[in-house]
């Protein structure tokens, strides 16, 4: 019964062809359908035949190179043009490369390009773990992975300690090793970790840094010690924070020594503000900072030994 109706409907819009009745709402329907499967068609031709056959990368690329740019993107010369969308090529770079900011894609259809405009977000911090070299933001969120610190520290990224964590993960946040839960073979809980929120010293101190304008000057921090933080200042002050609590009055203590210049003849001073009213500062020329600093030649005055004076 159903093929019989079927069959009656073709042959009335077959009819209606025929004596060009376009009137007819039922060709209209058969017109509507029959421009459908036409752009379905076409379209399958857009995603599966036409191919890319260049990719040309704009902006900074002078930490990335194109072709680790183009990687990250997921898409390559020779590959279908309008099989993956320029959403889902900036999601893919974004989680490739962290650092990736303002990314803008665009897909030529007249020449078979896509153009991908780039900016990298500026280095600011590094962690070491196993062996390899992590670069974080002051968020803790991971942002580069590298074999050797002296690359980091050529970029700008200063030397970050902080307490024992887990493997990172590029693109997430650090984990701390004391808030992971402690489980037995079975997978029970035999110790909670601790709260994330005692770690909190950590991202409030490299967030005063970033917000004060300290980091074109800061070569270190050291928060591997809750309650004795340090900071390596201007590749030569080396300061004893202490305890986060009250930072920017110890900082604005940290400046007043510097100002006061009492300690310029050393090579390295330094400067003790763990309890600000008692702040001391001291020349120490045999103090090494090499591990923080890529040195340079310079010329001091003073020869060895140390000198020191009280605020």
């Amino acid at each position: 019964m159903e093929d019989q109706k079927n069959n009656s409907k073709l042959n009335r819009i077959a009819e209606c062809l025929k004596n060009k009745d376009y009137s007819n709402p039922e060709l209209a329907g058969a017109k509507i359908l029959s421009l459908l499967l036409i752009c379905i068609v076409l379209l399958a031709l857009l995603i599966f035949i036409v191919r890319i056959e260049s990719i040309e990368i704009k902006g900074n690329v002078s930490v990335f190179n194109e072709s680790e740019i183009v990687e990250a993107s997921g898409v390559d010369v020779g590959s279908c043009m309008y099989f993956k969308p320029a959403f889902l090529i900036k999601r893919s770079i974004k989680k490739n490369i962290p650092m990736a900011e303002n990314v803008k894609v665009r897909k030529n259809i007249f020449t078979n390009k896509i153009t991908i405009e780039i900016e990298i977000a500026e280095y600011e911090f590094f962690v070491e773990h196993n062996g390899k070299y992590y670069g974080v933001d002051d968020e803790l969120r991971v942002t580069d992975i590298r074999s050797s610190k002296l690359e980091f520290m050529s970029l700008g990224a200063r030397v970050l300690k902080v307490p024992d964590i887990e493997a990172p993960v590029l693109g997430e946040n650090l984990i701390f090793s004391e808030t992971v839960d402690i489980k037995d073979e079975s997978g029970k809980v035999i110790e909670e970790g601790k709260d994330e929120a005692r770690f909190s010293y950590v991202t409030d101190m490299l967030g005063f840094l970033k917000d004060a304008n300290y980091l074109n000057r800061v070569n270190a921090v050291l928060l591997d010690e809750k309650f004795n933080i340090r900071v390596v200042l201007d590749g030569k002050y080396f300061i004893y924070v202490g305890k986060c609590e009250g930072i920017a009055t110890k900082f604005e203590v940290v400046e007043a020594i510097i100002k006061e210049g009492s300690t310029d003849l050393g090579k390295y001073v330094v400067i003790n503000v763990q309890n600000p009213a008692l702040a001391s500062a001291r020349v120490d020329n045999e103090l090494d900072l090499s591990e923080y600093i890529i040195e340079e030649d310079r010329e001091f005055g003073a020869q060895e030994g140390s000198s020191e004076v009280e605020t």
